[in-house]
């Protein structure tokens, strides 16, 4: 037995070496596919050591059998069995999320994430690069962006803004942010500035770009017509900490990256979709199974972007918002989390109030500053389940609890 497991390690060596190479091929072929090339060298690395595992058993479960049995090869048609039927039930949950088992969410999710969901800012029918922000809505462009829980009409103005042209002049409420605020996975009409512009009567632009940190966003407020506004909605996301760290380990200045990153980054973005037998059951019990490995650990959830630490990115979401030039005599700033459906809380809310107490922070921003609290308003039924985003009933929400600071 002891030789059959040399052998078979053996085995499993050469093969993962043999991946690294084909991977180191790949790549040097078509830099592009690194996702794509890195999904690959996991799945069939991954594939090769549950042969090994497999086999194991089954020679514990033969060591009594008088009659000769191939262990590697009964393990590896049982485990051909068991990824098959793994693959088909996979590739039929990702595409109708509500079917997937409450125990295999978490993992179908990270899948969605990394190696299936499309992101608007990439899509070359949508979105195109930007020098001054990397990447922006084409102007006067209107495309459909879709994923498998949702399907809309993206209408950009001139601005290339999800809004139309008469709301760039003198609006009284402009709203910032990221996909959140933008509206993504919601029709134009039932995001959170149009609600809000119906609620209050007053008009309101939507500047929200998909993926925008709060230095790009304020960046982006500099160049709006803000002769009549009252007031300023900023939608933070927990993943704007990596912009926010950027900006001021730089000397409080964000470096654009070039056109041709952008075009590589949306290549590999296309690379990475590519579908191979077994990715998706794979790859989704791995990520599943790693979460429930730190859950058990007592560590934190996987989450986009840097480590989340609410008193530090409270503390640079406000010391980026005291950088620009806001008169918070005239100008009132709400602020809310757009959150998922795993981290309903109010840690950046108590972070952001306890800082504005400082005397630093008061001195500056006086009473203008408003955290408003959308995570007790929420319910898992307002999420997408693999997208993670907000539905339309939640943007109605988000919007009503902001009118209501309004009066």
């Amino acid at each position: 037995m002891i030789k059959k497991l040399v052998q078979r390690l053996f085995v499993v060596i050469i093969i993962v070496l043999a991946v690294k190479v084909l991977g180191a091929v790949l790549l040097k072929m078509n830099p592009n596919s690194v996702l794509y090339t890195s999904s690959l060298i996991t799945v069939i690395t991954t594939l090769t050591i549950a042969w090994y595992v497999v086999a194991l058993i089954l020679d514990i479960i033969f060591i009594k059998s008088k009659k000769p049995r191939s262990a590697g090869w009964i393990g590896l048609g049982v485990l051909a069995v068991i990824v098959t039927i793994g693959e088909l039930f996979s590739a039929s949950w990702i595409k109708h999320p509500e079917k997937i088992p409450n125990g295999f969410q978490t993992g179908f999710k990270w899948l969605y994430a990394h190696n299936y969901g499309q992101v608007i800012q990439i899509v070359p029918e949508c979105s195109r690069y930007d020098s001054a922000f990397y990447y922006n809505l084409i102007p006067n462009n209107t495309c459909t962006f879709e994923n498998v829980e949702f399907s809309n009409k993206f209408t950009a103005n001139s601005r290339g803004f999800r809004d139309d042209d008469s709301s760039l002049v003198k609006p009284e409420i402009i709203c910032l942010g990221d996909s959140y605020m933008m509206g993504w996975g919601v029709d134009q009409d039932q995001s959170v500035p149009a609600v809000l512009e119906k609620l209050s009567g007053k008009r309101t632009l939507n500047a929200a770009m998909s993926s925008f940190g709060t230095p790009r966003e304020l960046m982006r407020y500099r160049t709006l017509d803000t002769s009549a506004v009252k007031y300023l909605v900023i939608q933070y996301c927990s993943n704007d900490n990596e912009e926010n760290t950027a900006y001021l380990g730089n000397n409080h200045h964000l470096k654009i990256s070039s056109e041709a990153s952008y075009d590589s980054l949306r290549f590999k973005n296309e690379w990475n979709k590519k579908y191979f037998p077994g990715k998706y059951f794979v790859l989704a019990s791995r990520y599943g199974l790693k979460e429930k490995i730190k859950s058990m650990l007592g560590k934190p959830p996987s989450n986009i972007g840097l480590p989340v630490e609410y008193p530090k990115d409270a503390k640079m979401f406000l010391d980026i918002l005291k950088d620009f030039p806001l008169d918070f005599s005239k100008t009132k700033v709400l602020v809310y989390e757009g959150i998922d459906v795993s981290h309903r809380n109010n840690d950046f809310k108590n972070a952001v109030e306890k800082l504005l107490q400082e005397a630093g922070y008061k001195n500056h921003f006086g009473n203008s500053v408003k955290v408003v609290d959308v995570a007790s308003l929420l319910q898992p039924e307002d999420f997408y389940i693999l997208d993670g985003h907000f539905r339309a009933n939640a943007h109605q929400k988000v919007a009503q609890a902001l009118a209501k600071e309004l009066q």
